[in-house]
């Protein structure tokens, strides 16, 4: 049987395929990500300056080497936006694996009380009412691509306080 021109349209197009189904896959599996909060270490405290560290676990399901090219947060109390901080660092995720993100958020608290004053008695008496959400964005770099991928992380101060970190986001109600 000879070799015809509809022969290797008929295979570069069954290979295209192929190939296009398996990386399809691949993304499914890396969409289905998982992030979740590690811990939160407290540095520095005063009035004019605060230090904290944010530890975020991030989990690589799928079988793709990830490069995490930076991190933005933005964090809000009851709805009012308060701090923003990002992480440029490059992080490599190995394929199949969950790796530990780390964030420096540095912000003034006397800013930060100019902004949430009027919430300040429900912070030291009702803490259970103040809402946490922490917005997430993620850019990672996959081969010649990089995708943003966003997180929504939500629950209330008396909950953070008390080290029950669960998120209560109605944006990413699936379970780590």
């Amino acid at each position: 049987m000879k070799i015809e021109k509809k022969h290797i349209i008929a295979g570069v197009i069954g290979i295209v395929s192929i190939t296009a189904a398996a990386l399809y896959w691949q993304y499914k599996k890396l969409m289905d990500y998982c992030i979740s909060l590690n811990k939160i270490m407290l540095k520095k405290f005063s009035l004019n300056e605060a230090d904290i560290d944010l530890y975020l676990n991030f989990k690589n399901n799928s079988a793709i080497k990830l490069e995490i090219v930076s991190q933005e947060y933005t964090v809000f109390i009851n709805d009012k936006e308060v701090v923003k901080a990002g992480n440029s660092n490059l992080l490599t995720v190995a394929p199949a694996s969950s790796s530990v993100l780390s964030v420096n958020v540095a912000f003034s608290p006397s800013k930060l009380i100019n902004t949430i004053g009027s919430l300040a008695a429900d912070i030291v008496l009702n803490p259970h009412k103040i809402n946490v959400t922490i917005a997430v964005k993620v850019k990672v770099k996959l081969w010649a691509f990089t995708v943003s991928i966003p997180y929504e992380f939500k629950s209330t101060l008396k909950d953070l306080l008390a080290n029950k970190q669960q998120n209560n986001s109605t944006k990413n109600t699936k379970k780590c």
